[in-house]
């Protein structure tokens, strides 16, 4: 059906997830990457890490809206100027954009 987009966490294409600065933290599984022609960007997946080998922690600057759902394990988010947020298997959380 066009215009609808369907996944599943057992997906086989996984591609390693850049930064854009060369350093690779875990791999992502795209559904959809798209821009809408009026600098519009969204772009929606599965972001996955090897739990026995974790990325070191690192800056990250939200360029878009972004939601993120925990599916298994945890993710510890420290806020610039705010709280380090702990989130867990089965927590949904969203960041505004510039966060």
């Amino acid at each position: 059906m066009e215009g609808a987009y369907l996944t599943n966490v057992e997906a086989e294409a996984w591609d390693p997830f850049d930064l854009g600065d060369g350093r690779i933290l875990g791999e992502v599984h795209w559904l959809r990457s798209e821009d809408d022609g009026t600098g519009s960007f969204l772009h929606s997946g599965v972001w996955r890490v090897n739990a026995t080998e974790p990325p070191e922690p690192f800056s990250y600057e939200m360029s878009m809206n972004e939601t993120i759902h925990v599916l298994d394990g945890e993710v510890h988010i420290q806020v610039e100027g705010g709280d380090m947020l702990l989130i867990r298997e089965g927590d949904v959380a969203s960041f505004r954009c510039g966060l």
